[in-house]
């Protein structure tokens, strides 16, 4: 989600202090109605992404962190590499292409192999590995183990997503 972005970083860092390794964000100032200085800044939206109110307005902290810490706003979306949506140090965030973002979410709740891609097909007896690269669908095999049919998929996110591969799953 890329907002748009009315003020510049400098008034962030008058704000707002970023520990980089914690991935905590305080408060540099304070006003009527507003947590004192040094509390930490950010509240958990349904999403589970950590949010803060500047100006009135609410804006994702990862986006204000990145901003913080790289002196510019992001202009792609901000991925948390470990899938932590709440962990915002330096090191697990990383700026994505919107594919790149996509490519890292792992499989779905819903999924009966727990692997994107690996599903079971009656009529053959197997297991049926697949995998999307640019909007097509690149069949892998069918396995007679579901092991087997992981470990194809597994290969094939490593050569064609590379670090942003499924997290999990």
């Amino acid at each position: 989600m890329k907002a748009t972005i009315d003020f510049p970083v400098k008034q962030l860092e008058a704000m707002f202090a970023y520990d980089p390794v914690t991935g905590v964000v305080t408060r540099k100032t304070t006003g009527r109605g507003m947590p004192p200085i040094g509390s930490v800044v950010g509240s958990k939206c349904g999403k589970g992404y950590l949010r803060v109110s500047i100006r009135k307005r609410l804006y994702q902290l990862h986006r204000v962190v990145f901003a913080l810490a790289y002196g510019r706003w992001p202009t792609l979306h901000v991925d948390h590499v470990n899938g932590d949506k709440s962990d915002n140090r330096l090191c697990n965030l990383r700026e994505a292409s919107n594919a790149e973002n996509m490519r890292a979410i792992p499989a779905k709740r819903t999924s009966k192999t727990g692997v994107s891609g690996v599903s079971f097909n009656k009529a053959k007896g197997a297991w049926r590995a697949e995998i999307r690269v640019n909007y097509r669908r690149l069949h892998l095999g069918y396995f007679g183990r579901l092991d087997d049919a992981v470990a194809a998929r597994r290969a094939a996110e490593a050569t064609y997503f590379g670090a942003f591969a499924p997290r999990g799953g």
